[in-house]
């Protein structure tokens, strides 16, 4: 049970993984959020890619369960394709899979540096190839609202673990 609005986001214990495990031979996308994975699921339809298999974790705490699902129905999936976010959250849950799962492959580069897919199709859609300038206005409209890019975000948090001060410029 989900439960949004402008200023909550929340839901109510256990939250499972979602599947959609419905076409043979074809690849199978995992996610973390649902939002993510409806986007997902229109950008391929808009290219004519529609023809995919869903893994939503609904929390990174279901990587495990998501990856007995991938194992137990290995023999359908042509390939595994890694869409988790692009936070520390997402790369220790990418790391995991591709540990259990070697041949999944993470596709989340294809978003940097939005922070998910979400964020890149609403910032990104109807452009056939990003540019240069593209990836800059991209850059631009990932910002978090103190309007660092999650590169300075994350160079901020490895400073601040070596124990060094770190200013905005």
């Amino acid at each position: 049970c989900e439960l949004r609005n402008s200023r909550f986001k929340g839901s109510k214990a256990p939250k499972g993984i979602t599947t959609h495990l419905l076409v043979d031979n074809a690849p199978v996308a995992v996610f973390e959020g649902f939002i993510d994975m409806l986007s997902y699921a229109t950008m391929m339809q808009a290219q004519g890619k529609a023809q995919h298999n869903y893994v939503v974790l609904n929390s990174i705490i279901n990587v495990d369960a998501a990856i007995e699902v991938i194992r137990a129905n290995r023999g359908m999936f042509r390939r595994i394709l890694l869409a988790l976010d692009n936070d520390n959250g997402g790369t220790q849950a990418t790391d995991r899979f591709i540990a259990a799962l070697p041949d999944a492959e993470d596709i989340r580069g294809r978003f940097a540096p939005c922070k998910d897919i979400n964020d890149y199709l609403m910032n990104h859609h109807g452009e056939e190839k990003p540019t240069q300038d593209a990836g800059h206005r991209m850059e631009r409209w990932c910002r978090e609202g103190d309007g660092r890019t999650l590169a300075e975000q994350e160079q901020r948090e490895e400073v601040s673990a070596s124990g060094h001060s770190w200013k905005r410029r």
